[in-house]
């Protein structure tokens, strides 16, 4: 049983320690691809829900390195389901 309880907490302790310098990478606006934020209360969502034409989303969108990276858009919608 002190085998054991000898193998278990180093390792315990590896995989905490391990665990917490992977959650400590700071995020500074170089690391990021990509900004999207929406765009909310905006005078086109109003007139498309009155006429009821449907929703409309506007997002804003940034790419601050868009001749350095890829990045792949989706766009999906799902009506009566």
């Amino acid at each position: 049983m002190k085998n054991i309880r000898s193998i278990v907490w180093p390792v315990v302790i590896m995989v905490l320690l391990l665990g917490l310098l992977g959650c400590s990478k700071e995020t500074t606006p170089e690391n990021k691809v990509a900004y999207i934020s929406a765009n909310e209360n905006l005078e086109y969502e109003k007139v498309y829900k009155e006429l009821g034409l449907g929703v409309l989303y506007d997002f804003d969108f940034k790419l601050p390195y868009a001749d350095q990276s890829w990045v792949n858009i989706w766009v999906e919608c799902y009506q009566n389901g």
